[in-house]
């Protein structure tokens, strides 16, 4: 998917930012446990935590952020899991963010459970990232 991407997009292959949201920010955290050349950010936005793949520990260790909402239906045993994959791998430049009162699905306006202030919060972490990377 990648080679497709950026074979048909004006991208810079070696500044790859990905992000995701639900199923796509499960996706994003498989992209960190098996790592591809030239993403140096990664975002996953209420993800859904399973390993995929069973890779460990992740590949990618480096910008990872997590943006997980305190009332996730699925709890936070994936995403505790996912953080210690990330402690087993020496990951030393990842974070997550927990917002309080948040459900699964807060950064979406569509949705029922849209937070306005905590989305764009999320969203300005992941922007600060970009940022400071000269993304």
């Amino acid at each position: 998917l990648f080679e497709v991407f950026i074979d048909n997009y004006p991208v810079d292959p070696t500044k790859i930012s990905v992000s995701g949201y639900c199923f796509g920010g499960q996706a994003v955290l498989e992209i960190v446990r098996r790592g591809y050349p030239g993403v140096v950010a990664a975002a996953a936005f209420h993800p859904s935590t399973t390993n995929l793949t069973a890779t460990i520990p992740p590949t990618m260790t480096e910008n990872v952020q997590i943006h997980y909402p305190e009332l996730e239906p699925a709890g936070d045993e994936g995403l505790a899991f996912f953080e210690e994959e990330l402690r087993y791998g020496e990951a030393m430049g990842w974070t997550t963010f927990k917002y309080g009162g948040a459900s699964h699905g807060f950064t979406d306006p569509t949705n029922a459970v849209y937070d306005a202030k905590q989305s764009r919060l999320s969203h300005e972490y992941y922007h600060a990232l970009h940022y400071e990377l000269g993304l």
